[in-house]
């Protein structure tokens, strides 16, 4: 066999090898970026459920709204009271009570009506990470597509070598 198929086929060889290692190394290097991007999906999905579905009055924020309503409108209505006291007439006390509930009611529903809010508004963020971690999942996946393409196309170009190194007699037992 002369030096220059030799060297051909040593090189095609070598190009073959070099393509698998790299392939197998992307192989791994995606299945831990796979990996990574499930746990993060997992913990989106643990943490959206966690606080989509927590009544909005359980959270620090809506007690803590509803602490300061009700010390308001019992301060409120310890004033009416101490108005009685002073000489206003039972009717008064009595409409200006029921103006209080209102407000206190206007005030609970303004309250709930947050609540849906604060839902809408952790799905639309729950969707938009989601979407965001799906297409970087997309993207790995692309990028194994294109691997074994790589890889394919390179082992087509190697085989057609051998081929042409055959055709010229490379592999002739008389040696050319």
């Amino acid at each position: 066999m002369d030096p220059i198929t030799l060297a051909f086929l040593i090189s095609s060889g070598v190009r073959l090898l070099g393509q698998g290692f790299g392939l197998a190394q992307s192989a791994k290097a995606n299945k831990k970026a796979e990996s990574y991007l499930q746990s993060r999906m997992n913990a989106l999905s643990s943490r959206f459920s966690k606080d989509y579905y927590q009544d909005f009055l359980d959270t620090e924020a809506a007690r803590s709204t509803m602490n300061r309503l009700n010390t308001q409108f019992k301060d409120m209505a310890n004033n009416i009271k101490g108005q009685s006291a002073s000489g206003s007439t039972a009717e008064a006390e009595i409409a200006a009570k029921d103006n209080i509930q209102q407000r206190y009611a206007d005030a609970v529903s303004n309250l709930a009506g947050l609540g849906t809010q604060r839902k809408d508004s952790l799905q639309a963020r729950f969707d938009a990470n989601m979407g965001n971690l799906e297409n970087q999942k997309m993207g790995i996946l692309q990028q194994k597509a294109q691997n074994w393409s790589t890889f394919g196309q390179n082992v087509g170009n190697a085989s057609d070598g051998i081929l042409k190194a055959w055709g010229m007699g490379a592999f002739d037992k008389t040696g050319g």
